[in-house]
């Protein structure tokens, strides 16, 4: 995500006139607030996005596959045993 520079001025210049107008950053919406003078839209990747949206990290990414993960664990057992350990 990147404001150009003409945002970010416009943005600290609203702040600035007023410290105390709040600064509201929709991740959903892909907006940034400050106030009733300042309101742009950003872009952000789409992955990116959901991971912050769901508070997902690389584990949690990892453990949302678990159904599939175990599944395929359980068919390496039954199918080339010599490669697992036992349990």
């Amino acid at each position: 995500m990147k404001l150009s520079a003409e945002q970010v001025f416009r943005l600290t210049e609203s702040v600035s006139l007023n410290s105390k107008v709040p600064i509201t950053v929709d991740l959903e919406a892909q907006s940034v607030q400050a106030g009733v003078d300042f309101s742009t839209h950003f872009e952000v990747d789409g992955f990116r996005r959901f991971c912050l949206l769901n508070g997902v990290d690389d584990i949690g990414l990892t453990l949302l596959h678990d159904t599939a993960i175990t599944e395929f664990e359980g068919r390496v057992r039954q199918d080339q045993p010599f490669l697992t350990f036992p349990s």
